[in-house]
């Protein structure tokens, strides 16, 4: 069975809050909330001393198709897109292992 725009957008919502995304007052262009989420790790670096690093997802919906921007430090990996919230999430949670951070 094929979701609609409106049960994909449900659906997103409540995948986002259930793994601590928040909602920061941003939106789209085209209204729909944008959720955000930053990891954040300290790691001791020889002869600097210990070092922080963060990592920043973006997600919102479009159009029934979730968005995903990836930022690494401040600086943008870049965007992708999923067919589903659920993937979009497994997605999200494998990048975060995958860059050495807990989810």
């Amino acid at each position: 069975m094929k979701q609609t725009i409106q049960q994909k957008q449900a659906a997103f919502e409540e995948l986002m809050r259930e793994n601590g995304f928040q909602y920061l007052g941003a939106t789209t262009y085209d209204g729909h909330f944008i959720y955000e989420r930053t990891w954040r790790r300290t790691s001791p670096v020889a002869f600097y001393g210990d070092m922080e690093s963060s990592y920043k997802v973006m997600a919102y919906i479009s159009y029934g198709v979730p968005i995903v921007q990836l930022f690494d430090n401040g600086r943008a990996l870049g965007t992708r897109d999923y067919s589903s919230p659920k993937r979009a999430m497994n997605a999200i949670k494998e990048i975060i292992r995958c860059a050495g951070y807990a989810v």
